[in-house]
């Protein structure tokens, strides 16, 4: 939190006159999100699933439906962050966390012989049990981040092997903030639908105490000068 750091000359990225601070904050999210497509090495004509609505899933559901996939679907447990999407024009469905069988139905209304490629990004481990049931034969599927609960993670093996299924998984970035600076910059990622709100440093635990209970909330920024 110093009001100056030295950083080296390659740890600098030069971010585009046309795109704000606000967007550019956001680089280190896409990256992360870069790399975990990377990861996934989408193929032509593949049909995409992204479980939840999150700002990591609104960020890798834009790079999907930039990608080689013919179709991207997000599911998600929050009706305002799911319209957020449907108004760029990525398909969406609403979960009920009481009743998965609701979104899975829709699913195969949509992909009748369900997804190449599944990216979770809930965090939640019940819904890596249920995931291997919506792809399709070969499927892959990438963890992204650590789910609620750490190591004590049962994996399914059965239900995987039973659908030849791949899962990937993928930790974080260090060298994509070229391509992240280019994505925003490009338009292919949107980070403005990502800002909630700005906060001055003097409401700095307002933001966070929001961060935690606002199911709304997509992005915080706090400002250090404001």
């Amino acid at each position: 939190m110093a009001e100056y750091v030295l950083v080296s000359e390659d740890k600098v990225y030069k971010i585009p006159n046309h795109l704000s601070f606000n967007e550019a904050a956001m680089a280190e999210p896409v990256g992360c999100c870069i790399h975990a497509m990377d990861q996934l090495n989408i193929k032509y004509g593949d049909e995409i699933v992204v479980l939840g609505a999150g700002p990591q899933g609104m960020i890798l559901a834009q790079l999907a439906k930039h990608s080689n996939a013919s179709k991207v679907i997000v599911i998600g447990s929050t009706q305002e962050k799911l319209d957020v999407l449907e108004n760029l024009g990525i398909d969406t469905i609403l979960m009920d966390r009481n009743d998965y069988s609701k979104h899975e139905k829709e699913l195969f209304s949509k992909m009748p012989h369900g997804a190449d490629c599944l990216i979770d990004a809930t965090g939640a481990q019940e819904l890596v049990y249920e995931s291997a049931k919506l792809m399709k034969m070969g499927g892959k599927i990438l963890g992204y981040g650590y789910y609620h609960g750490g190591a004590d993670l049962a994996f399914p093996f059965s239900t995987f092997w039973d659908k030849e299924c791949t899962y990937l998984s993928t930790l974080s970035q260090t060298g994509d903030f070229d391509r992240a600076v280019d994505a925003i910059a490009t338009g292919k990622v949107n980070t403005k639908i990502l800002l909630t709100e700005e906060y001055d440093l003097d409401h700095y635990f307002d933001a966070l105490d929001r961060n935690m209970t606002d199911r709304s909330v997509i992005k915080l920024i706090i400002h250090p000068n404001i």
